[in-house]
C-alpha cells in the first residue's frame, strides 16, 4: 500500500466498541515456549509434555487500519483492512466464510439501567522495532502500548499455560489494565483449546503441527490441546456485548481451524468500526455473524456502563459483608478478593467500585493478579487486587509482610 494510500484511508472512530483485538498463546511458530528462568535439568521431551508450564506469546494484534504478526518475526498482514468486508477472500475461502455484517441502527427505547463510562482521551500509540541482520525493521503502529504487549499474556494465563491431552472447556474472563497515567481499558478474555499433533525427530528436536482433520497417530506423535486467547480491548466496559462476540468467533474457530486468521480478521475489522452510543436515548444494534446484539448507552454522560450481573455480589456476599466491604473501601483498606472462578473477579470488583459512586477507588486497582506476581501484595500503601483462591495461604502471608 502506497503512502498516498494509506492517507486515504478513513479515520478511525473517536468512540468505538474495540481499540485492539489480541491473540495469546502457542501455535506452529512459537512451539512450545520454555519459560524465563526455568531450570535447564526440567525435562521437556515429548513424554513430559503436559506436566511443564509454558511461556504464551503475544501472536497478533489486529486494530481498525494494521494486522500484526509478531512470530516467527514481526509483520505486518498487507491484505489487511480488507475494503471490502464481503469480498477480500478468494473462492475457496469464501465457502467457508460466514457471512457477518454490522447494522448501525439507531432507535428509541425506553430507560435502561446500562451506564457508559465516556472517555476522550486518545490511545496511546505503540511502535514496535525488530533488528535483522544490522537492519532495524519498524512496525505498523497500533492503539496499545508496548508495555500492553509485554505483559498481557500473564494476564490471559494467569496460573500459567499448559497443554492438555483431552480438550478443557473454554472459559471467559475480564481484566482492567490501567497505564502510567492512571487511564483504564477494558478487556474481555475468551480461552480456547486448538489441536496439535507433537512429534520428536531423531535428535530429539519437537515439532509443533495443526491437526485440521483427525488422523491415526504415528510412532513418534502425540496430541494436544494448547491454549489460546483472544482479548478485546475497549474504553467501554462492554463486558456482556464483548463476550458474545467472542464466544461468535471461537466457535467459528472451532469448526474449521485452519481459517482462524480469516475469522479474526473479518471480526475485528467489524468490532473496531462498530461505534458506541452517546449518552442519551438512542442505542446501536450489531449484527455480527447471525448473532444480534444491543450496544445501549448511559442515561448520562457522567455516569458509567454496567454492562455486567452486579446481582452476582450479592450471590457471592451476604448483605452484611457487603455492607463491610464497602466500608473498608471508602476508608481505604487493602483488600484482596478470592475466588475460584477468574470470571467472577472483575464482575464483583467493577460492582462494588459502582457501588461506592460518586466517590471512586483511587489506588492501585488489579482484578486478576498472576500467580507469579504475588509479590505485589507485600507492597506497601492501598490496593484492590483479586487472584485464585488456591492460592489464600501465599497470600495472606504476603500481606503480613506489606503491613
Amino acid at each position: 500500500m502506497t503512502r498516498m494510500e494509506e492517507d486515504n484511508l478513513p479515520q478511525p472512530l473517536p468512540h468505538r466498541l474495540v481499540e485492539v483485538m489480541l491473540v495469546v498463546g502457542f501455535d506452529e511458530d512459537t512451539g512450545l515456549p520454555k519459560p524465563p528462568g526455568k531450570e535447564p535439568e526440567i525435562d521437556y521431551s515429548l513424554d513430559n509434555i503436559f506436566k511443564n508450564d509454558y511461556e504464551p506469546c503475544v501472536l497478533a494484534a489486529v486494530s481498525s487500519s494494521t494486522m500484526v504478526y509478531f512470530h516467527p518475526f514481526i509483520r505486518k498482514d498487507e491484505t489487511y483492512p480488507p475494503s471490502n468486508t464481503h469480498a477480500t477472500h478468494s473462492s475457496s475461502q469464501m465457502t467457508s466464510l460466514p457471512e457477518l455484517s454490522v447494522s448501525r441502527q439507531i432507535h428509541r427505547f425506553s430507560k435502561h439501567p446500562t451506564r457508559l463510562l465516556s472517555s476522550s482521551r486518545n490511545p496511546k500509540i505503540m511502535s514496535h522495532h525488530m533488528s535483522t541482520k544490522g537492519q532495524v525493521i519498524a512496525v505498523p503502529e497500533l492503539p496499545v502500548s508496548d508495555e500492553v504487549i509485554r505483559s498481557v499474556a500473564a494476564f490471559c494465563f494467569p496460573d500459567g499455560a499448559k497443554v492438555y491431552k483431552e480438550r478443557p472447556e473454554n472459559c471467559v474472563h475480564f481484566l482492567v489494565l490501567t497505564d502510567m497515567s492512571g487511564s483504564e481499558t477494558y478487556t474481555s478474555c475468551l480461552t480456547f483449546y486448538r489441536p496439535y499433533i507433537v512429534e520428536k525427530d531423531e535428535q530429539g528436536n519437537l515439532y509443533f503441527s495443526l491437526e485440521t482433520s483427525p488422523a491415526a497417530l504415528e510412532f513418534g506423535q502425540t496430541k494436544c490441546y494448547t491454549p489460546n486467547c483472544i482479548l478485546l480491548i475497549s474504553k467501554y466496559p462492554y463486558y456482556t456485548v464483548l463476550k458474545a462476540c467472542l464466544s461468535s468467533l471461537t466457535a467459528l474457530i472451532e469448526k474449521d481451524q485452519k481459517d482462524m486468521y480469516t475469522f479474526i480478521k473479518e471480526y475485528a475489522h467489524i468490532l473496531t468500526w462498530t461505534p458506541v452510543p452517546p449518552a442519551g436515548d438512542v442505542a446501536i444494534e450489531l449484527n455480527l455473524c447471525q448473532l444480534s446484539l444491543t450496544i445501549n448507552p448511559p442515561d448520562h454522560c457522567e455516569k458509567p456502563v454496567i454492562d455486567f450481573p452486579m446481582y452476582l455480589t450479592f450471590l457471592c456476599f451476604p448483605i452484611e459483608e457487603v455492607l463491610r466491604i464497602i466500608t473498608c473501601i471508602l476508608v481505604e483498606e487493602r483488600l484482596l478478593f478470592l475466588t475460584t472462578n477468574y470470571a467472577l473477579l472483575t464482575v464483583v470488583m467493577e460492582s462494588f467500585r459502582n457501588f461506592i459512586l460518586p466517590f471512586s477507588w483511587r489506588f492501585t486497582y488489579v482484578p486478576v493478579l498472576p500467580s507469579k506476581s504475588l509479590g505485589f501484595l507485600q507492597a506497601p500503601g492501598t490496593f484492590m487486587f483479586g487472584c485464585h483462591s488456591r492460592h489464600k495461604e501465599e497470600a495472606e502471608q504476603d500481606m503480613e509482610l506489606g503491613t
